[in-house]
């Protein structure tokens, strides 16, 4: 039953040891029967071959476990800002969320940036500070950076005893009752004696704790401040109230890898975050009106696709939550968006890790539909008759891509049709064509992002590819008039061929494209030659004298031109239209043009300074800076050859906390001192050396 449910996403910075802490959860809720620390090998629910060979989280994937006969619901999620566009997604699905700081870290630099996901989401989410079995890691410290994050006190609710390899233990700061643990990895802990010099904090971190969860109940509050005691129940029910309600922020103490003080926060989860039916409920538009609806047991059936994946034997595999309803087999489903039913003849859904057969899915739970092609993250699946569509997957702007060249010719025949079923299970992905080079382009949000899939590849699909960074597309135009004649006559015996065409050429401001004006007069080429002529000079503009690269901005006067009553034709006069402005453009100050994007960048105050260093470096010209939450925006307009490589480059100088958008803005003159290297540098120069 839905009530019966908790779906909790697990975020933080990689090395935080969110999928640790998963794992032991799994572990005590009987989701998994191995724990790694104590039966070694790798965590289950790091399953892609990347992952194991990095170990980190590259994807988001749920896992379930069962604690005080409750089903919870877990979604590990990435560490790294290549892959916060998921996260995103995940977290906004998901009711409540864990929060994972490591206590050597503390929340800051990248874990402030899965803070602001939460706070941007408005998702009630607790605090574990973990690692406090490490020698350098330091409660007080990390506690300090979450509150100076979040701009008021969290309430502790366990308290560490020790640190580094003192660290023995927690104290249960409501109930004042310190826990040792008597071994590691098991999580059996014995009752002891709260330590002396730690009494005076914990009674002051009690105080607060209480003071926090009854501030938005008046009558609680009365009471407290009136000195009446407040029975646990009270206390108890204002934590929950005020935790689902978005102004309680819990903090738990532990370490995952000695599995200490783990348990306390899988009691908070059943006892205080929302079941689905007490989540808001979601928002969705029904034959083109909007409604909401209620994430219950009880009406009509809809569900949403949270992640897909493709298996190179099992096909498809589609994630979704069911929102509403009971999913069973004779109810029949349609994908919203097309119309398509769908036809379920088992339900699998999740038991730990593993894919399992259930009679019946209810709302708040996890549903997998197999070898549905047609199903796309973001989709809406619902019971025929109900086509609601709730809103889709959001993609941020791509930042990074790579030109795909495949190795050897087993991978040329496989690697497009490998290439889109790795794009359906990572919508974050795009493939397009160079429209000048006809390359290959795979677009993504980093080089993290981009190398794992180049890895899924091989692995999945046994392609081979090989990165390279994509071409420029440089433009050239003219900076002054000019005028020239362009004669194309060719006789053979027979009929021959002549056009005669006389143009002007001049520059047109940036961005205006292209201008073709007829000044004919007198019938000295007829009506209908004249649009052979602009076909032959659209042609010629495809590759200009100096690189070979696209004329822009010119405008072209057809004037004057003379024409043979047999000989001539529509191909004679294109071809004198492309001599004509061939020979013209020359005569007319060539240059070369680089494409300028405009790029805000987003980051921390303490890396303002080298970042503006490096973007001067790249001949930026900065256009603002602005204050947001966390840091500055600057923004600037720099040269699509300085962005390149600026990915990786930005990720270096800000410790992986920068992000930053790039769109096409307008096209420059070339500075002088770099126009011989990139004309040496033209695939089109090279071509014609070849």
């Amino acid at each position: 039953m839905a009530k019966n449910i908790r779906w909790v996403t697990f975020l933080g910075q990689d090395g935080s040891g969110k999928t640790s802490l998963i794992e032991v959860m799994l572990y005590l809720g009987k989701g998994i029967k191995k724990f790694r620390r104590i039966d070694g090998g790798s965590s289950p629910l790091d399953t892609e071959d990347e992952e194991k060979k990095r170990n980190f989280t590259l994807q988001s994937r749920p896992a379930t476990a069962e604690h005080n006969k409750t089903r919870l619901v877990f979604w590990d999620t990435p560490g790294f800002t290549n892959f916060m566009a998921e996260v995103k997604n995940v977290t906004r699905v998901g009711d409540a969320a864990v929060l994972v700081v490591s206590a050597v870290r503390g929340l800051k630099d990248v874990s402030i940036l899965f803070l602001d996901v939460l706070q941007e989401l408005n998702k009630p989410f607790a605090v574990f500070i973990n690692h406090l079995d490490d020698p350098e890691g330091d409660f007080s410290s990390a506690l300090a950076s979450v509150e100076e994050a979040l701009g008021k006190k969290p309430a502790v609710l366990t308290y560490p005893i020790g640190r580094g390899e003192e660290f023995k233990g927690f104290v249960n700061v409501l109930a004042g009752e310190a826990l040792y643990y008597e071994e590691p990895y098991t999580g059996k802990v014995k009752k002891g004696d709260v330590p002396g010099e730690i009494k005076g904090e914990i009674e002051t971190l009690k105080e607060n704790l209480v003071e926090t969860a009854i501030e938005v109940d008046d009558a609680l509050t009365e009471k407290y401040l009136e000195g009446e005691e407040l029975t646990p129940e009270e206390i108890s029910n204002a934590i929950r109230k005020s935790f689902q309600d978005g102004h309680f922020v819990p903090v738990f103490a532990g370490s995952a890898y000695l599995n200490v003080g783990v348990k306390p926060l899988m009691d908070f989860v059943v006892d205080a975050f929302p079941s689905p039916e007490d989540a808001p409920s979601w928002k969705g538009t029904l034959n083109n009106e909007e409604v909401e609806v209620p994430l219950s047991d009880d009406g009509k059936v809809s569900a949403y696709v949270l992640k897909t994946t493709v298996d190179h034997y099992a096909g498809k595999i589609s994630y979704l939550r069911v929102v509403s309803g009971r999913v069973k087999p004779e109810i029949p489903l349609i994908v919203s968006r097309t119309g398509e039913k769908i036809k379920v003849s088992q339900l699998v859904t999740i038991k730990g890790v593993e894919h399992v057969t259930a009679p019946e899915v209810p709302a708040g739970d996890i549903l997998i539909l197999k070898k549905v092609d047609t199903l796309n993250t973001g989709d809406t699946v619902a019971e025929e008759g109900f086509p609601v569509v709730y809103p889709p997957f959001e993609i941020p702007k791509r930042v990074l891509s790579y030109v795909v060249r495949p190795k050897g010719k087993a991978s040329e025949e496989k690697v497009s049709g490998a290439l889109q079923k790795i794009i359906d299970e990572d919508p974050l992905l795009e493939a397009t064509r160079d429209p000048d080079t006809k390359d290959l382009l795979l677009w993504g949000m980093g080089q993290v992002h981009l190398e794992v899939v180049q890895e899924r590849l091989q692995r999945k699909f046994g392609v081979e590819i090989e990165f390279d960074l994509p071409k420029v597309p440089y433009r050239e135009t003219i900076k002054s008039k000019a005028q020239a004649q362009g004669k194309y006559k060719k006789q053979s015996g027979g009929r021959g061929q002549y056009g005669d065409a006389w143009i002007q050429i001049e520059p047109l401001p940036r961005g205006k494209g292209f201008e073709f004006v007829d000044m004919i007069k007198g019938g000295v080429i007829p009506k209908n030659f004249i649009p052979a002529v602009e076909k032959g000079v659209k042609e010629a503009m495809q590759h200009g004298p100096l690189a070979g690269y696209p004329v822009i901005d010119v405008k072209v006067t057809l004037y004057d031109g003379s024409y043979h009553e047999v000989d001539s034709s529509d191909i004679a006069f294109q071809i004198a239209g492309s001599l004509a402005f061939k020979n013209a453009v020359p005569k007319a100050n060539p240059t070369l043009l680089e494409p300028i994007m405009k790029v805000e960048i987003t980051v921390p105050e303490a890396f303002v300074g080298a970042v503006m260093n490096d973007l001067n470096s790249r001949r930026a010209k900065i256009m603002g800076i602005d204050v947001e939450k966390h840091g500055k925006v600057i923004r600037a307009e720099v040269p699509m050859a300085e962005m390149l490589t600026y990915a990786p480059q930005l990720r270096a100088l800000t410790q992986g906390m920068g992000t930053f958008t790039m769109d096409f803005d307008h096209y420059e003159e070339v500075p002088p001192h770099l126009v011989n290297k990139i004309v040496e540098e033209s695939p089109y120069k090279k071509k014609e050396e070849e």
